[in-house]
C-alpha cells in the first residue's frame, strides 16, 4: 500500500494480512507499532472486495481525531469520514449511513440507548474496528453490549489493544466472544443473572482455565497476534529506568491517613478516601494548611517537587514531566498552580476533545519548549503520543496492569519525538508497622496481575497456584489488609474461625499464608486481646496473693505469647500457627513457645500450675475437640491448679453454660468464678480449679450458640 509516499514496515504487512485473512482477529501489538495503520490497510483490502463498505471505528475519546488524521494519511481510495461528537451528535448521527468511516468513542456508545442503538444495528456495518478494545470487557456495561451487537453483525471485526489482558479470566471470555461468537456465546439482549447462559458460559470458561490454563492460553493465541516494539523498532524506543520512590508518611500526613484507616465506611469509598489521604491530607481535612514553615505537608508532593525540579533543570533544557493522577478534584488545579513557573498545563475529562482542544493541549506539551509539566487524568491514559516527556510520574497508583502500561507507554514508544532515555517514577507512600499502605498494596496487586498477563502474552512459566490466584478472591485480601483497621481485620478474620477445629485451621494457615503472617504481626496490638489480659491478669494476681506463686504457667492458643508478654514473665505458650510462634519469639524472647494443638498439649501430666486459654477456646471443633481440649487442661494441671478461659460475649446461652459446667465437672474441675460481659470488650470468663481426676472418657458435645454450624 502506498499513499503520499508513505510505506508500511514489513511487520505491518503481517499484521494487516492477519486482520484481513482471519476476518475476526485481535491485533495486540505493543504500543507505537502502528496498529491503526495496519487496521486501515486491512480495511482498504476489504473495500476492494466489497464496494460501499461501511466501517465503524470505536475508540477512546482522546484518539478520535487521531483516527480521522490516520484515515486521511493511509486509506486508499479516500472516502467520507464522520467523527461523532456529543456536541454535534444529531448532525453527525444523521451522516452515518452515507459515510465510509464513522468514528465514535466508548463513552458515547454507553449513551446510545435502545432507540439509537437499534438505528445503528439497522444501518449495519460491514467492518467494525474496536481500538483499545479492553475498554469493553464488562458484559454488563452498555458500551460492551452495544459494541458486541455491532461486532456480531459485521462481516469483519478488527480488535486492537496493546494491553489485551483484563483483570480476570472471566472478562477474557467477552473478548473471545467477539472473536468467535459461535464458540463463546454472549447474547447482549439477555440479562446476566446467575442463571443466564452468559453467566454459565463464563463460569465454564473460568473452570477450564483453572483446570488447564495452558489450553485457554492456546485458544487465545489462535485469535491474536502479539509483537513487542523492542523487537522491531528498538532504535526508536528510549532506554527506560523505573524508580519506586518510597515515601514514609509522617506528622500530620500520617495522622490523617491513619484516621481514615480507622473509620467505618463502604470499601469503595474507603479506598477513594485513602487514596486522597495518601496523596494530600488537605483533601481529607480542608482545615489543614498545605504548607508549614515553607514545606509541603503532603509528603508525596514534596517528593514530586524534587522530581520536577530535577527534570526541568536538565542541562540540555529538554526535561519535561508527565504526571498521572486518578484524582482530579483538589489535585489537578492545585498542581497546575504549583508548577505554573514551568508553564504547567492540564488535560482531564473536562478538557473537551471537540474542536481540537485536547489535541491542542497535547501539542503544546509536545512542541513548546517552555511547557515543562503536563498533569493528566485517565482522559489521556490511552492512545495518544506524549513522547516529549523525559519523566513520567505515577502520583497515584493505577489499579490494573493495563492502566499502568497505558500510562507508561505514552512516552516509552516510537513517536513524534525521539529521546535516549525515559525515567518512570512510582511514588509509594509507606506507614510504620506491619500494615501496608494502600499504595504498597496496590503495587503488589498490579505486579501480581502483570505476571499472569505476561504468561498469556509472552509464554513465561508460572505455577498453577499463581495462575489460580489470578481469578480468585485472594487478590483482594491485600487491599483489605491495607484498608481495614488492624482491629477490625483481626476480628473479621477470627469470626471465620469459630468452631473451625485444629485440622481445618492448619490447612487455612497454609493456604492463606500471607493473611496468617499479617495477622501474627499485628496481633500484639489487638484491642480485644489487651482487654482480655486486663481480666485474666488480676485474676492470676489474686490467686497468687492467696496461694503463692503459680510457677508454671501455660498459655493455650497463645498467639504470639500474650500471657507472658502481658505478665512480663516467662511462660509456656502453645499455638497452632507457626507464624504466631515466630512473631512471639521476637516479641518476648523469654517465653518458651511451641507449635501444637490445644487438644493434644505437648506437656507432661500434672506439671502446670495454671493454664490460660484466652479468646481461642471457641475455635476448637465443638462436638469432640472442645471436650478433648478441656480434658487436656485437666491432665496437665496439678491438683489444685487453675484454668482461666475467656470467651467472646453472647457465645453461650444458658443451656450451653450448663453443658460446659457439667463437662468441666466430669473432667476434674470445679467452677470458682463465672462472669459475663466484663470490660470494654464485654468478654465472658470462667475460672476453674482442678479438684479431682477426670471421671469419664466420654466426650461431651460442646456446641454453642455462637457456632456457625450449630445443629
Amino acid at each position: 500500500m502506498k499513499k503520499n509516499n508513505i510505506k508500511l514496515h514489513p511487520f505491518q504487512y503481517e499484521g494487516a494480512y492477519k486482520l484481513y485473512s482471519e476476518k475476526r482477529f485481535l491485533l495486540a501489538d505493543d504500543m507505537g507499532m502502528f496498529k491503526t495503520a495496519q487496521a486501515i490497510f486491512a480495511n482498504s483490502k476489504f473495500r476492494e472486495k466489497k464496494k460501499n463498505l461501511r466501517t465503524l471505528i470505536v475508540c477512546p475519546t482522546s484518539v478520535r481525531e487521531h483516527w480521522a488524521n490516520e484515515l486521511n494519511k493511509w486509506s486508499y481510495p479516500g472516502g467520507d469520514i464522520n467523527v461523532i461528537h456529543s456536541n454535534n451528535f444529531k448532525e453527525s448521527f444523521g451522516k452515518v449511513k452515507q459515510s465510509t468511516w464513522n468514528i465514535i468513542s466508548y463513552p458515547l456508545m454507553s449513551c446510545l440507548g435502545d432507540d439509537l442503538g437499534d438505528k445503528l444495528r439497522k444501518i449495519g456495518f460491514h467492518h467494525v474496528i474496536a481500538d483499545e478494545v479492553h475498554n469493553a470487557k464488562n458484559p454488563a456495561a452498555l458500551r460492551t453490549r452495544a459494541l458486541k451487537t455491532l461486532v456480531d453483525q459485521a462481516d469483519y471485526a478488527s480488535l486492537l489493544s496493546g494491553t489485551p489482558i483484563p483483570n480476570t479470566v472471566s472478562d477474557l471470555y467477552v473478548l473471545m466472544s467477539m472473536l468467535d461468537p459461535s464458540e463463546y456465546p454472549f447474547d447482549p439482549s439477555e440479562g446476566i443473572d446467575d442463571n443466564s447462559n452468559l453467566k454459565i458460559a463464563r463460569q465454564k470458561f473460568t473452570q477450564l482455565y483453572l483446570s488447564n490454563p495452558q489450553i485457554v492460553k492456546e485458544l487465545f493465541h489462535k485469535k491474536m497476534l502479539r509483537r513487542e516494539a523492542g523487537d522491531y523498532l528498538s532504535e526508536q524506543i528510549p532506554q527506560v529506568k523505573n524508580h519506586k520512590i518510597e515515601i514514609p508518611l509522617s506528622g500530620r500526613h500520617l495522622e490523617t491517613y491513619l484516621s481514615v484507616v480507622g473509620e467505618e465506611m463502604p470499601i469503595g469509598r474507603k479506598i477513594m478516601n485513602l487514596a486522597k489521604a495518601t496523596l494530600d491530607p488537605f483533601l481529607i481535612d480542608s482545615s489543614l494548611p498545605r504548607t508549614s514553615r515553607g514545606k509541603s505537608i503532603s509528603d508525596k508532593y514534596a517528593a514530586l517537587d524534587d522530581i520536577v525540579e530535577k527534570e526541568v533543570s536538565r542541562k540540555d533544557g529538554k526535561g519535561k514531566v508527565l504526571i498521572f493522577s486518578n484524582l482530579k478534584t483538589g489535585v489537578v488545579d492545585n498542581l497546575t498552580e504549583r508548577y505554573k513557573a514551568h508553564r504547567a498545563i492540564k488535560i482531564t475529562g473536562d478538557v473537551t476533545a471537540g474542536g481540537g482542544k485536547r489535541e491542542a493541549a497535547r501539542l503544546e506539551f509536545q512542541r513548546d519548549p517552555k511547557t515543562k509539566v503536563l498533569i493528566a487524568t485517565s482522559a489521556m491514559n490511552e492512545g495518544v503520543d506524549l513522547t516529549a516527556a523525559t519523566a513520567i510520574v505515577d502520583l497515584t497508583i493505577p489499579y490494573t496492569p493495563a492502566e499502568r502500561n497505558q500510562r507508561w507507554k505514552r512516552s516509552h514508544r516510537p513517536g513524534e519525538i525521539k529521546k535516549d532515555k525515559l525515567d518512570i517514577y512510582t511514588l509509594c507512600t509507606t506507614i510504620p508497622g506491619p500494615q501496608q499502605s494502600l499504595d504498597s498494596a496496590l503495587i503488589g496487586m498490579v505486579d501480581s496481575k502483570e505476571e499472569v498477563a505476561s504468561y498469556f502474552l509472552k509464554g513465561i512459566q508460572m505455577s498453577r497456584e499463581d495462575l489460580r490466584n489470578f481469578d480468585s478472591v485472594t487478590k483482594v485480601s491485600t487491599i483489605k489488609m491495607a484498608t481495614d483497621s488492624p482491629n477490625k481485620y483481626i476480628l473479621q478474620y477470627y469470626l471465620k474461625w469459630r468452631g473451625i477445629g485444629g485440622e481445618r485451621a492448619s490447612k487455612k494457615i497454609e493456604k492463606f499464608s500471607e493473611n496468617s503472617k499479617y495477622i501474627s504481626e499485628i496481633y500484639p496490638n489487638f484491642n480485644m486481646t489487651k482487654n482480655a489480659s486486663k481480666i485474666y491478669i488480676p485474676i492470676i494476681k489474686k490467686i497468687e496473693e492467696k496461694e503463692g506463686a503459680l510457677k508454671r504457667k501455660v498459655d493455650i492458643g497463645c498467639g504470639p505469647g500474650m500471657l507472658g508478654f502481658h505478665l512480663d514473665e516467662p511462660t509456656i505458650g502453645i499455638d497452632i500457627s507457626p507464624d504466631m510462634i515466630e512473631v512471639g519469639k521476637k516479641l518476648y524472647p523469654k517465653n518458651n513457645l511451641m507449635v501444637g494443638n490445644m487438644d493434644k498439649l505437648p506437656l507432661e501430666k500434672d506439671t502446670a500450675d495454671l493454664t490460660v486459654c484466652s479468646l481461642s477456646y471457641q475455635m476448637a471443633e465443638p462436638t469432640k475437640e472442645r471436650a478433648r481440649s478441656l480434658k487436656e487442661m485437666s491432665r496437665v494441671l496439678r491438683d489444685g491448679g487453675y484454668s482461666v478461659i475467656t470467651i467472646p460475649k453472647n457465645y453461650m446461652d444458658k443451656k450451653d453454660e450448663t453443658g460446659f459446667e457439667n463437662a468441666a465437672s466430669d473432667y476434674g474441675f470445679s467452677i470458682k468464678d463465672h462472669q459475663k460481659e466484663v470490660g470494654p470488650s464485654k468478654i465472658d470468663f470462667y475460672v476453674l480449679q482442678k479438684t479431682h481426676d477426670s471421671l469419664t472418657n466420654k466426650l461431651h458435645d460442646l456446641s454453642w450458640k455462637g457456632d456457625p454450624r450449630r445443629k
